[in-house]
């Protein structure tokens, strides 16, 4: 099969922000006709790259973002390492208190852990919450150990706090509590 003259020629010109087609057609008197169409490549539009554009001035009325800096990040403190002692959490049987130990244990954050101390009141019923897919993956399970206390809601002994450099203590409202661990 032979056939006559074109059906349909393209060609295209490939420039730094945009890209021309020309489609080249026959018509019944043997003449060509061309027609262009720009497409642009760019996501950002017909009004180029952000760079390219002027910001407008917007009222703080309108936005308020737009007067208000990045907070400057935190400098973390040399002592966030060693042993952290975390107690007051993971003793109410309707919520989990994984969390904070998440906190503690996350790999970008300004801790520096070695070991995670949960003491609580009930270490079988706190290692169910705490024991998960997350913790395994996350490296939770190698730092953490679990303390019991002598009875529910009590402090930890001078003995049991050998070692800890830091603890964290879910107080609540409860003012006694703050007061007694300010005396240990």
């Amino acid at each position: 099969m032979k056939i006559t003259h074109p059906l349909l020629a393209i060609s295209s010109l490939i420039s730094a922000a945009s890209v021309s087609a020309f489609v080249l057609s026959p018509q019944s008197n043997g003449k060509t006709v061309s027609s262009s169409t720009k497409l642009y490549i760019s996501s950002w539009g017909a009004g180029g790259p952000p760079s390219r554009r002027k910001e407008k001035p917007v009222s703080p009325e309108d936005n308020i973002q737009t007067y208000l800096k990045a907070p400057e990040p935190v400098a973390a403190r040399p002592n966030l390492d060693g042993k952290v002692l975390v107690s007051g959490w993971v003793n109410c049987k309707e919520r989990t208190d994984q969390t904070v130990f998440d906190f503690l244990n996350h790999e970008e954050s300004a801790f520096r852990f070695e070991k995670i101390v949960a003491f609580v009141d009930d270490s079988k019923f706190a290692k169910k919450r705490l024991i998960s897919r997350s913790a395994r993956y996350t490296g939770l399970l190698d730092k953490l150990d679990f303390v019991q206390a002598d009875t529910e809601g009590a402090l930890p002994t001078l003995a049991q706090l050998e070692g800890i450099k830091s603890w964290v203590v879910n107080a609540g409202s409860d003012l006694q509590m703050v007061k007694d661990v300010a005396e240990l």
